[in-house]
């Protein structure tokens, strides 16, 4: 079988460690309660049994003394117990936060294209929750179960041999053969698990695919197509589960039969030694207790396990996202701010994931101040020209400069962010309010602030429409509004950031021709001397920019202005005039090329 390449239990632990450092006090004032909670009731509960029976047979037992001893291994055990689930609450409570925290933290290290790449956000989530209920699970299972075994099993072997140590070394080639046994087969278990913890995280990314994309199912009539799709991942998981399953009902099979032989041989070796008169009533009790709570103890570990190897095996997806390395690291000594929002490329070269060439050698520069209008056919790089300026991708060679400042050595990946805004064709919305929406973009703008800002985005009016007006939930991904009302809440963002640097993409597409230039002439007066950039399949909208650049397989094909390039009479004149020419096929072909 294929070695499924998920992080290993060293690493899983090595996370878990360091998210939970703060609570390492609470952790083991509740294990070692419980470890004397345990004690108590298991170890030392049998062999007072012993003790009462022997003494009674041998009329030295009072009843006073047996309701005492019984009396205080119960108080202590409820002592421990009781005091271990009042801090087993306090250890809980706070582990989900510093987990969930510690995850999102990790995550969000990486970039957008890392996401692209390699993930969806059905599984995503899934890895997310598996993560936190792992630990949970771990540390019950090594807490209340493995460890404690043990200790039973050290406290036991100790009791046996000091009572009689024919019976206590039967009791240890028992254990010692369980364990080597339980070792021998963990790693194969693992790799079982761990293949059908993936197939399981498909099958849940594949329920995320089809919910979020209902409506185009629907549309293109691919209901059976989906569902036999989605049947495919379902039967690897199944096919995986009932592997793993199977291989541990194989290793139950030979452990049962080791709990077997070790019985029979208890049990006759215990009536041997009482029939020859070389063990007491009491002694033959206590080992008969001790066996049958080890035995018990042993089923119980093996289940331990299995839920333990689950756990690492699901813990492991989220820990392999943490261990990729971080491809946009912060620079180190980053600038805190910029005093001229001018931006040069020099020499930029790019592709994704090494296929196609977008850019190669790609020069170009833009003053500060200076208002640009991208265009271009399919494919030309106009949006990942954005990308780039953005930083959430860095070019294979060449650098990009701001302000004298190359964005890869000189600035943090939030501190770029905070001198540029982004309005993209479409806009990403929170399941929140309006009002938390629009104030995502400057936390520390009051109300009165947004509300200026949806005024100028020509949002107010319709905003005072919605039931709850500016509190009014939205509902994930901004689903309860239209594509022209979620670009105008990006358009309103950018207005309320007010950043030196601006990037429009395609960000007025949704708009009717109306709105759309009542809002670009607000963004004219409003980003008056600061830095413009606009991508548009609408040449009218970026028809009065200082500078209009048409891109061709990665180039710059022509660069002027909008008089200058109409006379040149080339490609954006070509654009132009598709788009005021209605009912000609070349027009239209040449228009559908303008979509990026």
């Amino acid at each position: 079988m294929k070695k499924v390449k998920t992080a290993s239990a060293a690493k899983v632990f090595a996370y878990y460690k360091n998210f939970i450092r703060p609570l390492t006090f609470y952790a083991i004032v509740s294990y070692l309660l419980f470890a004397a909670a345990f004690a108590c009731t298991e170890i030392l509960r049998p062999y007072i049994v012993k003790y009462v029976i022997d003494g009674t047979i041998a009329r030295t037992m009072t009843p006073l003394t047996a309701m005492l001893l019984f009396g205080l291994a119960a108080l202590l055990y409820n002592l421990c117990f009781r005091a271990a689930d009042y801090t087993i609450v306090s250890f809980e409570s706070k582990m989900w936060k510093i987990l969930y925290d510690g995850s999102i933290k990790n995550i969000l290290k990486h970039s957008p294209l890392f996401f692209i790449n390699h993930s969806d956000t059905g599984k995503l989530i899934t890895r997310v929750r598996r993560y936190v209920i792992s630990f949970e699970t771990l540390f019950e299972e090594f807490t209340f179960r493995v460890s404690i075994m043990a200790i039973y099993a050290i406290g036991v072997t100790c009791v046996a041999l000091a009572t009689d140590y024919r019976l206590g070394l039967l009791l240890v080639l028992f254990i010692i053969t369980f364990t080597v046994t339980t070792v021998t087969f963990f790693r194969r278990k693992m790799e079982l698990e761990q293949l059908a913890t993936e197939k399981e995280s498909a099958v849940s990314g594949g329920i995320s695919d089809i919910m979020m994309n209902v409506q185009t199912i629907k549309h293109y009539g691919r209901r059976n197509e989906e569902i036999e799709r989605f049947g495919k991942k379902t039967t690897a998981y199944k096919d995986a589960e009932y592997k793993a399953q199977m291989f541990a009902n194989h290793v139950r099979i030979l452990k049962g039969s080791i709990v077997m032989v070790f019985d029979t041989l208890m049990v006759g070796l215990l009536c041997y030694l009482f029939n020859a008169h070389k063990i007491s009533v009491g002694t033959m009790y206590l080992f008969f207790s001790y066996s049958f709570q080890i035995s018990m103890a042993i089923w119980s570990l093996d289940e331990g396990l299995k839920k333990i190897t689950k756990a690492i095996a699901d813990a492991g997806e989220l820990v392999d996202i943490f261990e990729h390395p971080d491809d946009l690291p912060d620079a180190e000594n980053a600038v805190t701010g910029i005093a001229v929002a001018s931006i040069k490329l020099e020499n930029i070269s790019f592709s994704y994931g090494g296929t196609k060439q977008v850019f190669e050698n790609l020069s170009l520069d833009i003053p500060a101040g200076q208002k640009i209008g991208i265009c271009g056919t399919t494919g030309s790089g106009k949006t990942t020209l954005a990308n780039l300026i953005l930083r959430t991708m860095d070019p294979s060679s060449g650098q990009i400069i701001i302000d004298e400042y190359s964005i890869r050595n000189h600035f943090s990946q939030d501190g770029l962010k905070n001198w540029i805004s982004y309005v993209p064709q479409n806009i990403d919305m929170f399941n929140r309010t309006v009002m938390e929406n629009i104030q995502f973009a400057d936390p520390s703008a009051s109300d009165d602030d947004v509300v200026s800002a949806t005024k100028r985005a020509r949002l107010h009016d319709f905003i005072l429409t919605l039931p709850n007006k500016y509190d009014t939930l939205i509902g994930e991904k901004g689903l309860k509004l239209s594509g022209g009302q979620r670009q105008r809440i990006g358009i309103a963002r950018a207005l309320l950031r007010n950043t030196p640097i601006l990037i429009l993409d395609e960000a007025t597409s949704a708009l009717d021709v109306m709105t759309e230039w009542e809002i670009l002439d607000i963004l004219n007066k409003e980003f008056v001397g600061k830095t413009v950039i606009v991508i548009a399949h609408r040449l009218s909208t970026i028809r009065n920019m200082d500078r209009i650049l048409v891109l061709e397989d990665g180039k710059i094909a022509e660069d002027g202005d909008h008089l200058s390039l109409m006379e040149l009479k080339g490609k954006y004149f070509d654009f132009i005039r598709a788009q005021n020419t209605g009912g000609s096929h070349a027009a239209a072909v040449k228009e559908n090329n303008l979509v990026h």
